[in-house]
């Protein structure tokens, strides 16, 4: 059973220390290239769109609350 136990342990560390290579020189490597690499999620007019829109709703939100046109809105939930 001992010999089966080291058996088992010394399979196990051989294909630990294979993951680790593959690791090392297939993935890390390109993951730190992807890293480095600086992206955006929305073009540049796309992401001003959105800007515009949530400034706009933002004031008139603004401007229902100062006028008082708010006061009997009930938030569903």
């Amino acid at each position: 059973m001992r010999e089966l136990d080291r058996i088992y342990a010394e399979g196990w560390s051989s294909v630990s220390r294979e993951i680790v290579g593959v690791w090392e020189k297939a993935f890390l490597p390109s993951l730190t290239e992807l890293a480095g690499e600086r992206r955006r999620l929305l073009a540049p007019p796309v992401r001003v769109a959105l800007y515009v829109l949530v400034a706009a709703l933002v004031a008139v939100g603004v401007y229902l609350s100062l006028t008082g046109q708010l006061q009997g809105f009930v938030p569903l939930g």
